[in-house]
């Protein structure tokens, strides 16, 4: 667990003192769930990892592909 924490940490630290995403201040963050829709490469990543830096450490970031086995 602690190795997803410092992943996690880590790719939040790649965003930090980037422009927020246009959707950043329209999503009401206090929502229980959250979808995020949009196709590859549209900033979906970038809109949960710069609001993750912004609460700072009270959330984490988990991607399927750190589940998923390599094949």
């Amino acid at each position: 667990m602690e190795s997803l924490i410092r992943k996690s940490e880590r790719k939040a630290s790649f965003v930090k003192g980037k422009k927020r995403r246009y959707l950043y201040g329209q999503i009401d963050w206090e929502q229980k769930l959250i979808i995020v829709l949009g196709y590859r490469g549209s900033g979906k990543t970038t809109l949960l990892l710069q609001y993750l830096s912004a609460i700072q450490g009270k959330g984490i970031y988990l991607s399927l592909d750190e589940f998923l086995p390599k094949g």
